[in-house]
């Protein structure tokens, strides 16, 4: 039986059906407060001065770099840790090394928000 076959009982609905787009009122969104974004911003600051000492140390230093490359191919993460905490850093950065870079977790916890402020940096020194 095709469609146009079936008996005149069948309900067709409309070719174009349009719900409400907003069925319940939206509440206001409240007045923006900038202080915890400014907190961040603040927080931002010291960790990117932080990054930037040690990518400083590694763009500058080709034994530096090199000892991170190689105690990273004999995971010694540990070892990468006390390396980079010698740049004389505020913040230490969480470290996690993979077969082609590192990464650098640089992050500040804000005491009032259960938010953290994170720079992350990634470095590349091979390309699989």
């Amino acid at each position: 039986m095709k469609y146009s076959d079936q008996s005149p009982n069948v309900h067709r609905y409309p070719k174009v059906y349009q719900p409400d787009i907003h069925p319940f009122p939206q509440r206001p969104s409240p007045a923006p407060d900038p202080s915890m974004f400014i907190k961040s911003a603040q927080l931002s600051q010291s960790l990117l001065a932080d990054a930037q000492k040690v990518v400083k140390q590694m763009a500058s230093s080709k034994s530096f770099s090199q000892k991170i490359m190689t105690a990273a191919q004999d995971s010694k993460q540990s070892e990468i840790t006390e390396m980079i905490k010698k740049v004389g850093l505020t913040t230490v950065p969480k470290i996690r090394i993979t077969p082609d870079g590192i990464r650098m977790d640089f992050d500040s916890k804000i005491e009032e928000s259960p938010g953290d402020t994170h720079v992350i940096i990634l470095l590349r020194w091979h390309t699989f």
